[in-house]
């Protein structure tokens, strides 16, 4: 897929960044865009508490209803119980 660059101004900067690089056009296009997604990716807040749990609630609904449709009726409380033993140590 191609693209077709409008701007003079653009074409000059990719095509100087290219030259300075050592690079080709695509390679020096397809960098400069990565550094700049990683940048606005970590500038970003983090996820908070409350957006974490609602992201993950339909996949917990999810494995609740086939715990159910196969019987497993054990409380979250009773599967952490199974996991440690009365001093805490993994089983």
């Amino acid at each position: 897929m191609g693209l077709n660059i409008k701007s003079p101004s653009a074409e000059k900067a990719i095509r100087d960044l290219a030259a300075a690089s050592g690079e080709g056009l695509t390679e020096a296009v397809e960098k400069a865009a990565l550094e700049r997604l990683a940048r606005i990716h970590a500038e970003r807040p983090a996820q908070t508490a409350a957006e974490f749990l609602a992201a993950i609630r339909p996949l917990q609904e999810e494995i609740a209803a086939r715990r159910l449709a196969n019987g497993d009726t054990r409380t979250a409380r009773e599967l952490m119980d199974e996991l440690y033993d009365e001093n805490g140590l993994p089983v």
